[in-house]
């Protein structure tokens, strides 16, 4: 629940906001009536002598001085001195008129001298406004801060959130928060009574919005529409790439939703996956995803400079597959060859093993693989073996498990 300096906080908010927009109208307001009032207010003449520095007027064909309110700013024009039959100001007389008015008929248009700086008033107004905005803005912005690696946005918010990746709303269920989603993506489990909100990449705006959830929870990654996003909620983006980042963004989802014991639990153990050491004689296990090869270009195999390998090196064995890899994890059967490993599993999706015949039997043109030879081809099953939520952590046991059944078997490496 909201804490009392959340209500504080979110009713300040709101105070500042209206009083901004309000007081925003105040002040343009303000200035648009001051540039009026300089430009049709009253004026002096500038001549020395004349008027007395108050209002002027034209009248009966000679200069007389009025006064006028303190409150708006004087223009400062050249007014006409009195003369004999002085037209009216701006028309000019078509009848014959003396050398002495012939001056006063020149200078019978007014030509205001405008001033080209603003008065104390607007300038104090404009700054007060640039004030305003720049005390709004550092209120009114929703808190944040950055910790560790994972670089997700902290947010106050707790209650419903909305999970769009598989392995956030996996670690929600695991650590008992599962009443806390509100809407899950299409490739995530199905949840009782909790719909389905699209993907990362192309969010049901329309239903997360219908949700009442503001806190939108989505793995960092390139292509998610954040600005969409944010147009319906806050989106808290997670990092997910290493154990590390993955501990980092276990804790902030547990302060979200307010499992923060649970998930301390969690993050510890993940923690551990970046902390593991392999013998250097460790049997070297490629590990290849799905239960089948893809004959056209060569198997899909799990990179080591991922969750997935970084779970394979805790459970004790190496990468076949020795450097980073960039772009599409696809090898070709030529650098299958090459690499040559000791043991060979399949990561398969599923409920109950698959059969391993038909995998054999396209390994057979295969001349030379050790794996092959020595029958250490394996394959490990779960229904959500290829997630990078706490799924993860089972497969360590799972990986060590069938290795020791092929040992068991008769496979040698």
């Amino acid at each position: 629940m909201p804490t009392g300096d959340s209500h504080w906080r979110e009713l300040t908010r709101f105070v500042l906001s209206f009083w901004s927009r309000s007081g925003a109208m105040w002040c343009c307001a303000a200035v648009k009536m001051s540039a009026l009032r300089r430009r049709f207010g009253p004026a002096r003449c500038v001549r020395r002598g004349c008027c007395s520095g108050s209002g002027w007027d034209h009248a009966r064909g000679g200069s007389v001085c009025r006064s006028w309110s303190r409150k708006a700013p004087i223009r400062e024009i050249q007014c006409v001195p009195p003369g004999p039959q002085l037209p009216l100001p701006g028309r000019i007389s078509r009848r014959p008129i003396d050398a002495g008015a012939a001056r006063s008929v020149i200078f019978s248009r007014i030509t205001p001298v405008r001033s080209k700086t603003l008065d104390r008033g607007s300038i104090f107004i404009l700054m007060a406004l640039a004030l305003l905005a720049i005390c709004i803005a550092g209120l009114v912005a929703p808190d944040a801060i950055q910790e560790g690696d994972a670089g997700a946005i902290i947010t106050d918010r707790e209650g419903p959130v909305v999970s769009l990746a598989p392995c956030i709303t996996g670690t929600l269920l695991a650590i008992g928060a599962e009443r806390s989603i509100a809407l899950v993506s299409d490739f995530c489990p199905e949840l009782e009574g909790v719909s389905r909100a699209g993907t990362a990449l192309a969010p049901d705006l329309e239903r997360i919005l219908r949700s009442g959830s503001r806190t939108l929870l989505v793995r960092r990654a390139a292509g998610v529409p954040i600005d969409e996003l944010r147009r319906v909620g806050d989106p808290v983006e997670l990092s997910w790439a290493s154990a590390d980042q993955v501990a980092d963004s276990i804790r902030i989802i547990g302060r979200l939703v307010g499992r923060e014991s649970a998930a301390m639990q969690l993050a510890t153990r993940f923690e551990q996956l970046a902390v593991a050491q392999v013998a250097a004689d460790a049997p070297r296990v490629l590990l290849v995803i799905g239960a089948d090869l893809e004959a056209s270009g060569g198997p899909w195999v799990i990179k080591p400079n991922s969750m997935h390998g970084a779970v394979l090196k805790a459970a004790g064995f190496r990468n076949a597959i020795e450097n980073p890899m960039a772009g599409t994890p696809q090898i070709s059967f030529e650098r299958l060859l090459a690499i040559d490993p000791d043991i060979i599993l399949h990561l398969s999706t599923g409920s109950r093993p698959g059969d391993l015949r038909p995998v054999l039997e396209r390994y057979k043109h295969l001349d030379g693989l050790s794996a092959v030879a020595s029958g250490a081809v394996g394959e490990v099953i779960g229904s959500r073996i290829l997630d990078e939520g706490p799924e993860l952590l089972d497969l360590v046991d799972s990986i060590g498990s069938e290795v020791q059944r092929l040992f068991a078997g008769g496979a040698r490496w």
